[in-house]
């Protein structure tokens, strides 16, 4: 379902990883989380009136059962039966995918509406007069939400399951489907810790996803996610240069100075 988002994907520009440390991004990410904290666990104080719960609420719902089910699977991994562990995990996984593909079929049916409501806003609010430059823009920002948006889902997802000991039943679960979403969640998993990169699970899922733009986008951005999470070997970085479609920069090539420098030392 992700096909016809291709061309609006082509515009985003290439990720670059800074080489900013881990321990400090960290901290940056830690003290954002403090200052949006307001208390509140995402949910209404009180059910909505009408017969539908409005598209926060539900996202909310959503977000708070996935976490609550990654709770119960971590905390009672040894008292709850395999084939329970693996229903628990396709539900808590299938969830976000059927949200995300709600997501997908929105852009897939109002394109042109997205572009036209950024550009009015580019060209009302922001006085840019360029029109060429505004559709530019406003196609790019349309790649970013659709990225971001997706890695949200995929993130909220396997990092609820962070866990050594879920690991065996994730990777049953997923095999079971074999199906890249439900690859791309297992990526973001085993991405989510100080392990070294999963090398050759990720040779296979980028070559079963080659032809898919929204795939690959979502590999590299988990990819550069764990590189800002997480000391990285200069080994695993060389071997993502090689492979994946990530700017190191040239903070990196001078970590690598630096890092032979002092072994020669």
């Amino acid at each position: 379902d992700t096909a016809k988002l291709a061309s609006l994907i082509s515009d985003a520009a290439k990720l670059k990883y800074s080489g900013t440390p881990p321990e400090a991004y960290r901290e940056r990410i830690n003290q954002a989380r403090d200052q949006l904290d307001d208390g509140q666990d995402g949910l209404a104080d009180k059910e909505e009136d009408g017969d539908s719960l409005s598209l926060i609420a539900q996202l909310a719902t959503l977000f708070k059962t996935v976490e609550i089910l990654g709770q119960i699977l971590k905390n009672q991994y040894s008292s709850i039966e395999r084939d329970k562990k693996a229903n628990i995990l396709n539900e808590l996984f299938s969830g976000p995918l059927r949200a995300l593909t709600g997501f997908y079929e929105f852009i897939n049916n109002n394109p042109d509406l997205l572009v036209a409501e950024i550009d009015s806003v580019l060209k009302n609010h922001h006085k840019l007069d360029d029109e060429v430059e505004r559709k530019k823009i406003s196609r790019q920002i349309i790649s970013r939400l659709i990225q971001f948006t997706s890695l949200g889902f995929i993130y909220k997802a396997s990092s609820s399951v962070g866990s050594d000991t879920l690991r065996e039943d994730i990777h049953a679960v997923v095999k079971s489907k074999g199906t890249p979403a439900f690859q791309l969640i297992e990526l973001g998993v085993l991405l989510d810790s100080s392990n070294p990169i999963p090398r050759e699970f990720l040779r296979k899922l980028k070559e079963n996803t080659e032809k898919d733009v929204v795939a690959l986008s979502l590999i590299n951005m988990l990819v550069v996610r764990h590189l800002y999470m997480f000391k990285t070997s200069e080994q695993d970085k060389q071997w993502l240069r090689s492979k994946l479609e990530i700017d190191l920069g040239m903070q990196h090539a001078l970590d690598f100075k630096s890092s032979k420098t002092k072994r020669l030392k």
